[in-house]
């Protein structure tokens, strides 16, 4: 979606003609469209499932759109439009090499991947907690509740639908522009962590009763849509071993830049964010045991593919934690 030498164009496609793999290197797909990374793969995927065609999407609205999503990502260490392409990256793998779109529709593919781009849109690097507890501007507006989840969705549909030059949705058959609106709204709002538990309980509820028989699924589609959208989300900790480690170095980062922030406000610290006591194999440990190994267990009964890739590396990442936690105390 923007100029780019021969040259330039053979190496990115080199680097995107991995992006149904576990081990996708984000950082070098940055390196190489230098720092266009969430534009270049959003449109990859929009053309590789062929979503151009089916919904006749401007295609000149669509590289505005996707410019501007792409510079509303603040520079935070963790939550910035590298996550934001990694986590999409991630939707991807669950999409073709984990088989989750035997299960959806076009629309639904096109509205995950747009949440996905959009998931963390204007994330100031300071988590709800924060926000709540300074009583910040953005925590006014949305009443304490899901405060950035609520901030991203409600300021890029604002952004797009008063922008004519970037305006994809208003384009499309209203019932469908309400439908995409719509899912998109409840994945993004899914992705707050203390959503997590509830939406697992129905994922498995939903699970126990469609299995893996696609055509039962389609009562329950909203429940895959959010649970594919959280787990790519969380997905740092079972990637490849250096991935792992370099994920979580970053969000410490940005949760240690908080935790200064608030003994500065004088309020109390976030769980995570002192980094005089935080130490990064407990949180690891903690995440992956409660959080993470669970959320895979589940969706790799439906996607076997997950179970066998993402579990087993999982698995040996908490195993390394275990002994980096030792060698620590």
């Amino acid at each position: 979606p923007y100029q780019v030498t021969p040259e330039e164009f053979q190496e990115i496609n080199k680097v995107l003609s991995g992006c149904d793999k576990w081990d996708f290197d984000v950082f070098e797909l940055k390196r190489v469209t230098k720092d266009k990374e969430l534009r270049t793969m959003t449109w990859h995927l929009l053309q590789r499932f062929d979503l151009f065609q089916k919904f006749s999407l401007n295609k000149q609205k669509m590289m505005a759109w996707l410019a501007y999503v792409e510079d509303l990502y603040c520079e935070t260490p963790y939550h910035n439009h590298t996550h934001a392409t990694d986590v999409l990256q991630t939707v991807n793998y669950f999409l073709s090499t984990g088989g989750a779109s035997d299960y959806l529709t076009e629309i639904h593919i096109l509205a995950l991947i747009l949440a996905a781009v959009v998931h963390d849109v204007g994330h100031d690097g300071l988590n709800n907690t924060f926000h709540k507890n300074a009583m910040t501007e953005r925590a006014i507006f949305f009443n304490d509740q899901s405060i950035q989840e609520n901030f991203h969705v409600s300021t890029i549909f604002s952004a797009t639908l008063n922008n004519e030059d970037m305006d994809w949705i208003s384009q499309m058959p209203p019932q469908q522009s309400k439908e995409i609106r719509r899912m998109i709204i409840a994945m993004v709002l899914g992705t707050d962590m203390t959503t997590h538990f509830t939406h697992l309980k129905e994922f498995k509820s939903a699970f126990d009763q469609a299995r893996n028989d696609a055509g039962e699924w389609e009562p329950h589609v909203d429940v895959l849509l959010c649970q594919i959208l959280h787990t790519a989300d969380i997905s740092n900790p079972a990637k490849p071993r250096d991935k792992a480690i370099g994920w979580a170095q970053r969000v410490l980062e940005e949760c240690f830049k908080q935790g200064d922030k608030e003994k500065e406000m004088d309020i109390s610290v976030s769980p995570m964010c002192n980094r005089d006591t935080t130490v990064m194999a407990q949180t690891q440990i903690g995440f992956i045991k409660f959080i993470v190994l669970p959320t895979y267990e589940l969706i790799g009964q439906l996607l076997p593919e997950v179970q066998k890739t993402c579990v087993t590396m999982l698995e040996d990442n908490l195993e390394y934690w275990h002994q980096q936690a030792a060698s620590h105390s």
